[in-house]
């Protein structure tokens, strides 16, 4: 009976309109919300720049990913962080609103979402831009490994839901 009722929500999904990107976020297939880009920042290196490869359209979360995690619960307490976030394809860059601590997650890894874009489905997926990262202000970057140990940034797949 139980799959009856999955079966009857994934027709009831699939024939009412609803979009690709609700229906993969609702039934994943493997390897949907596994990070497209993971790169260690070190205390020298205040920008990134490099190409992220997207599978799928929807919306990313930019996020940053600490070794010394907080105990579930608490968050990261962190400011505002003065940051450029940028993606570039065929040659137009587009600015993407980051710095604001979004929400903190705990598991695998644990840290900070800073913030989401996102992939228009009219996108061709699965060819490469460029993304870029600046801290504008060195101290932030200081105090941040200070407190947490090695801090990853990492981008991932965000629920379309």
């Amino acid at each position: 009976m139980k799959y009856a009722n999955l079966l009857i929500l994934m027709l009831l999904l699939a024939t009412s309109g609803c979009d690709q990107q609700a229906v993969q976020s609702a039934f994943p297939p493997e390897g949907y919300f596994d990070p497209v880009l993971i790169v260690e920042l070190e205390q020298d290196g205040l920008n990134y720049s490099g190409e992220v490869i997207h599978k799928y359209a929807g919306d990313y979360s930019i996020s940053l990913s600490f070794e010394k995690a907080n105990p579930i619960g608490e968050g990261y307490g962190l400011p505002a962080l003065h940051l450029i976030c940028s993606l570039t394809d065929d040659g137009r860059t587009k600015q993407i609103p980051c710095g604001n601590s979004l929400l903190s997650y705990w598991g695998e890894e644990s840290g900070v979402s800073i913030g989401i874009y996102s992939i228009p489905a009219a996108v061709q997926t699965g060819e490469a831009v460029t993304f870029f990262l600046e801290f504008l202000k060195n101290e932030e970057l200081d105090s941040i490994l200070e407190a947490y140990g090695k801090v990853s940034l990492m981008i991932k797949k965000w629920s379309d839901l």
